[in-house]
């Protein structure tokens, strides 16, 4: 282990005396046979600062029954132009080697230096009074299952009750909004839960439209003041139905909304009935009563929007994402259609057809940037990661490769 940090640290460490509030170095052969856990923090961020101290606080609590065993290594990224200059490359490849995304996080490597677990800032937030003692035994509180073929990965998903992570198979969730619990099938006649557990959908599976509103129990209409049943969506010749996702907060949410009800209108008389349901992101439920009463389509109740999104999993907000009515998604980016093509789009989506795409090199992404070379929009063919978060890649940065498998949008 002693080698392993040297190469990654060198042979000095710097260490905090409590009784003379005074930096010293240290050799870092001292940590030889330890489980260390590397922290990566920031000062300038509040939540960070939050972290470090309940870190700090529960590592002193624990101190003389752990250090003979475990210690932190805590590794700044607040570093001044001197020093980043002196340690630029070993802080480069710090990140690199351990893929460190954000802030805080916490990577803990067992004695011979190999990862115990990369999640650790996880882990501590869901049991900060206990974890440091099960790192301390070479332990992670999160343990993996391997997915049969048939069995769906739920990934940066974990079982409340037995930690598995990511969830494989069967997903129940709590729909509360202020309460984010999941639990996988073995552990969901073990526990009692506060509030109502629903049976999530599994993306990419075909539903019919019975299956895929079982567990929503009605819809609101545009003033939200009345309860319908879901049913109506499905009836009247319905060819497809399209589910919009949005949030008040945003500004562009309104512009796009009042193209879309403008070109939503405009058809109405002339093609198939084609209904629209909203699923918004907003937590507030007293949002003002125009902004809702424009918009002649029904509302799926706020407490099962994780529901929808976990199933379509959309890239964008607003987001506009159009399902036939046996089952099958049509577009998730009918928002870009609405934009580019107008109301021609939603009488293609009222045939239950596909919209006609333009030449993918002229492509227009709206409000979407490479996180290689910061192109906003990216314009032409777009690259996806679904491992990392909010990953895009425009055609160039793509040839550069990525550790993870692209998704052609």
């Amino acid at each position: 282990m002693a080698t392993v940090l040297i190469e990654l640290f060198g042979d000095v460490l710097l260490q905090f005396q409590e009784d003379d509030k005074k930096l010293v170095e240290v050799s870092t052969k001292q940590l030889d046979g330890k489980i260390v856990a590397l922290y990566f923090s920031s000062h300038r961020w509040p939540y960070c600062q939050e972290f470090t101290l309940k870190l700090a606080q529960v590592y002193r609590n624990v101190y003389n029954e752990i250090n003979e065993k475990f210690e932190i290594i805590f590794i700044s990224r607040d570093k001044c132009q001197t020093e980043f200059n002196e340690n630029g490359k070993r802080l480069e490849t710090l990140y690199k080697n351990f893929k460190i995304c954000g802030s805080p996080s916490l990577i803990i490597l067992s004695s011979s230096g190999e990862i115990i677990t990369s999640e650790g800032s996880l882990e501590f937030s869901i049991k900060s009074d206990s974890i440091l003692f099960l790192w301390s035994q070479g332990k992670s509180l999160f343990h993996s299952c391997q997915p049969q073929p048939n069995e769906f990965q739920w990934n940066r998903v974990h079982c409340h009750q037995c930690y598995m992570r990511p969830l494989v198979g069967i997903r129940y969730g709590c729909i509360n909004r202020q309460c984010q619990f999941n639990f996988c099938k073995k552990c969901i006649d073990k526990i009692k839960h506060e509030h109502p557990l629903v049976e999530y959908l599994i993306p990419n599976r075909q539903y019919s439209m019975n299956e895929f509103f079982a567990s929503v129990p009605y819809l609101l209409n545009s003033n939200k003041q009345e309860q319908v049943k879901t049913e109506i969506l499905w009836k009247d010749d319905v060819k497809a139905i399209g589910f919009y996702f949005l949030a008040y907060r945003y500004s562009f949410n309104c512009d796009l909304t009042q193209k879309l009800i403008q070109d939503y209108k405009a058809t109405q008389l002339t093609i198939n009935p084609f209904p629209i349901v909203i699923i918004s992101y907003d937590i507030d439920e007293q949002l003002p009563n125009k902004y809702w009463s424009n918009m002649p389509w029904f509302t799926i109740p706020s407490d099962y929007y994780r529901l929808f999104y976990a199933y379509f999993t959309p890239h964008e907000c607003p987001a506009l994402i159009v399902m036939s009515i046996d089952g099958k998604v049509l577009t998730h980016f009918g928002h870009h259609y609405i934009l580019h093509q107008g109301s021609k789009a939603i009488q293609c989506w009222s045939r239950g057809e596909k919209v006609a795409v333009s030449t993918p090199d002229d492509y227009v992404w709206q409000n979407i940037s490479c996180n290689e070379c910061n192109m906003i929009p990216i314009i032409g063919k777009r690259y996806h990661c679904s491992i990392c978060e909010n990953y895009d890649l425009c055609f160039a940065c793509q040839l550069k490769g990525h550790e993870h498998l692209l998704e052609l949008m």
